[in-house]
């Protein structure tokens, strides 16, 4: 470990990817592993709001597993808003039951045979572009789902996408473009707080970093899982990767990253600090330090 240490980030993580593999779950067949159906977890939040973080986080406890992004849900989705498809379906005389009983077990079959290979007895996803189907995840599941929504100042957010290649974003991408898909993940995520409030834990990024303990605390209390300390050993552990940012597999320790914006022209901080001042004040920030104004969730 001495040694990783003295190495470039870009290399060590690298190496580490190189020792630790991709995937290293053994698939198993549905019929073999026999899990009951457990209530699924989604950690809902938009790209570059501390959702890998806070995976590896969940995925750190001994009881729940968190992959890396599945994106196939999205796909399922598109089928239950084709009225070709459930015109078509209907004439075979299968109706929304029967489809929803066929989704959820296709579903079953890769979130429950993951979370066997894994050993765990809970499973939770992340996957950012999920904000735009939760409608669809609620009616899959029939509302026996747990959200943890975990929200990021919008300016940074807007930075660290404006800087990043986020494929929803690609090929119209401007500051005020990404601003916006933030903004539409902001307004839908309060949306379904305020209409799902008991299925719903809402934590801040920024508390998270400063107040990881307490934080991790009221996650486990909401999801009924036992206090475990996984802030010492989260970073050691062999999340399998996916589509996360290289840089949050370098991390070894958790740092608040706050105030990228600041690059911005004074013109530009000052215009959309304004566009999200309501926001952010519902939101439970300063809208001038776009900081968390109390301690603890929104």
């Amino acid at each position: 470990m001495g040694l990783m240490k003295l190495l470039p980030p870009k290399l060590r993580t690298r190496i580490r990817d190189i020792v630790f593999g991709r995937t290293r779950i053994a698939v198993i067949d549905r019929a073999e592993f026999g899990v009951a159906q457990v209530r699924p977890i989604f950690i809902i939040g938009c790209f570059r709001s501390g959702t890998t973080l806070l995976r590896y986080l969940m995925d750190s406890h001994s009881q729940l597993c968190c992959p890396p992004e599945t994106k196939f849900l999205r796909h399922l989705d598109g089928l239950r808003q084709d009225p070709e498809s459930l015109r078509a379906l209907a004439t075979m005389g299968f109706d929304q039951d029967y489809l929803r009983t066929r989704l959820r077990g296709l579903s079953d079959d890769f979130f429950l045979a993951y979370m066997a290979a894994k050993g765990k007895s809970r499973w939770a996803d992340k996957t950012p572009e999920y904000v735009y189907h939760l409608e669809f995840i609620d009616w899959l599941y029939q509302g026996e789902v747990d959200y943890v929504l975990i929200h990021r100042n919008g300016l940074d957010v807007t930075h660290s996408m404006f800087n990043t290649r986020i494929i929803p974003l690609e090929g119209n991408k401007t500051l005020d473009t990404t601003f916006d898909y933030w903004f539409d993940n902001a307004a839908i995520m309060q949306d379904w707080q305020q209409n799902h409030p008991e299925n719903c834990l809402t934590i801040r990024y920024e508390d998270l970093c400063l107040r990881t303990k307490p934080i991790l605390a009221s996650i486990f209390d909401f999801l009924s899982l036992p206090h475990e300390d996984v802030t010492s050993v989260w970073h050691q552990k062999e999340h399998d990767m996916g589509f996360e940012d290289n840089k949050a597999r370098r991390q070894e320790k958790i740092r608040l990253s706050h105030g990228n914006f600041s690059a911005w022209l004074p013109e530009d901080i000052e215009r959309l600090k304004e566009r999200a001042r309501d926001t952010h004040q519902q939101l439970g920030y300063d809208p001038q330090t776009l900081m968390p104004l109390t301690q603890g969730n929104p």
